[in-house]
Order: C-alpha cells, then sequence, then structure tokens
C-alpha cells in the first residue's frame, strides 16, 4: 500500500523531480574553448543575419523557449574554432582540454552534465528510466596517459551523446539533427584557410551511414576525408582540431542564407522546381505522435490533390525529388518535416498534438522563404506537464486527433497567406 503510494506521488510529479534533478546535476554551461584557450584562432565565414519572426508573439510556446520568444532571431556567431593537444571520448561525442577538463563546444546555452552530486539521483535516473542525453563523460588521467595519439588536422560535426551498443544514442542522428544540425557544419570547413592542408580528418566514433556520406560527399571540401576511429571506447589525443559550431540555436532550424545557397546548389537537382506534389507525411507507422483519424483527415485533403507518402519507406534520393517539387506539405510535427529543406518556397501546415507549439520548422521555414502556418490538434491522453514544467518534447509523445474541418479550413487560409506573399513580393 505504502509502494502504491510512492509511486503514484513520484508519477504525479516526475516532471517537477526530473526538472530538479537536472538543476542538480547539470550547470548551465561549461568553460568555452575561449575561457580554457584564450589565445585560440576563430574564423567567421557567416556574415551576421536578423530575421523578422513577428508569429513568434502568436504562438502558444512551452517555457523552455521563452529565449526565443521574439519579434526578431539573429543567427548566432557560427564559426569554426582551432585546438591543439585536445582530447577526443568517440563514444560520448565529447572534447577534452589535455588535463581532461570538459569543453563546452556549442556556441548556445544548452545543459550539460558537469558533476556527480550523489549515486543515489543516478541510480534514481536509471530506475525511473529519465533519459538525459545531452551527458559528458568525465575522462581519468589514468584514460588521459594510455591515449591514441592522432596525427595531423581533424575535424568532427558528431553531436554529443552517448553511443549505446556501438549505435547512436536516441534522436544524435534522426533525420532533423543530421540535416540541421550536423551537416551543415561541414560548410564551415570550405573555407580558403584550409584549402592548402592536405587532409583533414573528419573523425567518426562508427562508420556513417549511407545518407551522412552522401551529404559529406556533396558539401565537404574534397580534402575532408572520413575517418572511423579504431577503438569506440579508446581515448584520444588529437595534435590540431577544427571544430565547427552548430549552425542553428537548441530547437530553432533556422540555417543562415548563405549555407541555404550553398546546400541548394550542392544537392538539389538542377532543373526547375515543377511546384506539383501535395505531400501528406504519414506517421501510421511511427511510434509515437500518430494521427488517430489519419485516414479520415487524409480522404478529406485528397480532393485538394493530396498524396500519402511513408518516408521511412523512401530511399533518400527520392525524398529529395519528392520535396523538390513540393506545393504543399502537411504533416505531424516531427522529423520527416525536415524535408522541406529540400522544397522551393512552398507551403507548409504542422500538427502539433496539443495546444503547446515548438518552432523547429517556423524557423526552418522562414529561413528557406516557405509559407508556414500550424494547427493544434487534440491530445487522446492527457499529459500532466504544465506549461512551466515542460523542458522537452516530452509532452510531444502522445497520439492526436484532429477536428478534419479545422485542418482543411487552416489550409485553405494558409493558401491565401501565401497569395498575399507572392502579390507583395
Amino acid at each position: 500500500m505504502k509502494t502504491s503510494f510512492i509511486k503514484n506521488i513520484i508519477v504525479k510529479n516526475i516532471y517537477k523531480i526530473a526538472k530538479s534533478i537536472k538543476s542538480i546535476l547539470f550547470p548551465l554551461s561549461l568553460p568555452s574553448p575561449e575561457d580554457l584557450f584564450p589565445n585560440t584562432e576563430k574564423l567567421y565565414p557567416i556574415h551576421p543575419e536578423t530575421v523578422a519572426t513577428p508569429e513568434v508573439k502568436q504562438m502558444h510556446l512551452a517555457r523552455c523557449l521563452d529565449a526565443i520568444h521574439s519579434d526578431h532571431y539573429t543567427v548566432p556567431p557560427i564559426h569554426t574554432v582551432h585546438l591543439s593537444k585536445v582530447i577526443y571520448a568517440p563514444r560520448y561525442g565529447r572534447i577534452y582540454t589535455e588535463s581532461g577538463k570538459p569543453i563546452n563546444t556549442r556556441i548556445n546555452k544548452a545543459i550539460h552534465l558537469y558533476s556527480f552530486k550523489s549515486n543515489k539521483i543516478l541510480d534514481f535516473i536509471t530506475k525511473a528510466n529519465i533519459d538525459f542525453t545531452d551527458t559528458s563523460h568525465f575522462v581519468s588521467r589514468t584514460e588521459i596517459s594510455q591515449s591514441k595519439k592522432i596525427p595531423g588536422v581533424c575535424s568532427t560535426i558528431m553531436l554529443i551523446g552517448r553511443l549505446e551498443n556501438n549505435q547512436p544514442g536516441k534522436g544524435t542522428l534522426n533525420h532533423y539533427h543530421t540535416l540541421i544540425d550536423r551537416v551543415p557544419r561541414l560548410y564551415l570547413l570550405n573555407q580558403p584557410a584550409y584549402e592548402n592542408i592536405d587532409e583533414i580528418k573528419l573523425l567518426y566514433p562508427i562508420e556513417p551511414s549511407t545518407k551522412e556520406r552522401f551529404f559529406i560527399e556533396r558539401l565537404a571540401p574534397k580534402n575532408v576525408k572520413i575517418s572511423v576511429v579504431e577503438n569506440l571506447d579508446s581515448i584520444y589525443l588529437i595534435d590540431k582540431l577544427i571544430y565547427p559550431t552548430l549552425m542553428s540555436n537548441q530547437d530553432c532550424g533556422y540555417l543562415p542564407s548563405a549555407y541555404v545557397e550553398y546546400f541548394r546548389d550542392k544537392v538539389l537537382p538542377k532543373r526547375e522546381s515543377k511546384k506539383v506534389n501535395r505531400i501528406f507525411i504519414s506517421r501510421s507507422k511511427a511510434k509515437k505522435r500518430k494521427i488517430i483519424n489519419e485516414d479520415e483527415l487524409f480522404e478529406a485533403l485528397k480532393p485538394y490533390g493530396f498524396k500519402k507518402y511513408f518516408l521511412e519507406d523512401m530511399p533518400l534520393e527520392s525524398e529529395i525529388e519528392l520535396f523538390y517539387d513540393a506545393d504543399y506539405v502537411v504533416g505531424s510535427f516531427g522529423a520527416g518535416l525536415t524535408n522541406i529543406i529540400f522544397a522551393d518556397q512552398t507551403k507548409v501546415l504542422e500538427i502539433f498534438p496539443n495546444h503547446y507549439a515548438y518552432t523547429h520548422y517556423y524557423y526552418l521555414s522562414k529561413s528557406l522563404k516557405h509559407t508556414y502556418g500550424y494547427y493544434h490538434g487534440i491530445e487522446e491522453k492527457h499529459s500532466v506537464a504544465t506549461r512551466e514544467e515542460m523542458t522537452g518534447n516530452v509532452d510531444f509523445q502522445v497520439d492526436v486527433r484532429v477536428n478534419v474541418s479545422e485542418v482543411i479550413e487552416r489550409l485553405l487560409e494558409l493558401e491565401n497567406q501565401h497569395q498575399l506573399r507572392c502579390s507583395l513580393g
């Protein structure tokens, strides 16, 4: 009886408990390269860029997005930083000083695990199945003394996150993170200062996927060569590291115009977009965020020329061709919407599973000059988290039911919005 009572209290307050634990374990920042290497060289190939985002003020955002709840967005200071004699832990995607201090290699204020306060808290995290994927691994002096040296010039575009069973951690290699967080950093290696370097080793903890190789071949300069480490669990001493920062802030898919132009030139078909495809992205095969009445919604969309697509079954090249010719894209919040990066000034309607909005694809649409709209569905299972307690997309795991007539109405509004944009130039 007592065990059941305690369990119910924990379940009811799990988000508050997790938030408290996270505040203890995760400080707001780690030392930056500038803090640890005050004389390090940096190159800034991306010019400052600010864009108006008045629509954000109309969105009902979770509290964790308050930092970008503004009527304008400014691209962060994107750059490469040159580091010497640093430690690389491939399993965790972490960079350390030669003495073992972890380096914050992000440009935004992400939350990181900095120090362990209590083994009991860590045990609780494990038993409660709370997933903190963005954790540090601390290297010991013994590990550093046994580190293997990697000579020459290296770089990495891997995200921080533990590899489990020699596979990427949850979310670190999904379609969104690949196209928004990782491969754009290859652009930063295309600088005159690096042209005369014979070889830049692009460090990988495991063999890159076919998708990753596709983009590396097209976006990386010719002197960048994939280099898979010999042992995932070894610690490596890197002689020289060119570290490219992320191009976008957390929960924000905005990509700088210089990169968008470069990406389109290197990846997209060499022809005009036909703008004939009206795409409905199905999540019926997904484990979460499915539209319960998807069939009903699709039947209502069919008279408007929409076709249903299961993107998980499509080769990457087919996805590129499909979205390059997109006229409309309708889909639930999820990685499939990342494919609007291949489209040419299309119309995007994003369906959220509850009354909160996330801004990943709003900002991506803004950078691509798409016409963006959104609709809030009705979640099938009530979530216990409030706006103040939401610190991630944990509230977005539920399935959703939509009011079909309201979605169609929102779609027609989006068409009018697009026509108005076109008339104003």
